[in-house]
């Protein structure tokens, strides 16, 4: 019975992985520091748009 629930636990676990990253999550910059530390940007903070189309770039060109 205790097998049971924690192969119940582990599935549901395991399709909220898979559905969190169906949904997918909105584009953002992070930029991160030598000392550990960093910033997220959303595309709508001033030059996080810049910098994401150039990761577009870049990516693309990794998969090609």
């Amino acid at each position: 019975m205790r097998k049971a629930g924690v192969v119940l636990l582990a599935a549901a676990a395991a399709a909220a992985v898979v559905l969190r990253r169906r949904k997918g999550s909105p584009e953002r910059v992070e930029l991160g520091f030598v000392d550990g530390s960093a910033v997220s940007l959303r595309p709508s903070d001033g030059n996080a748009e810049r910098l994401l189309a150039l990761a577009r770039d870049v990516a693309s060109a990794a998969r090609s």
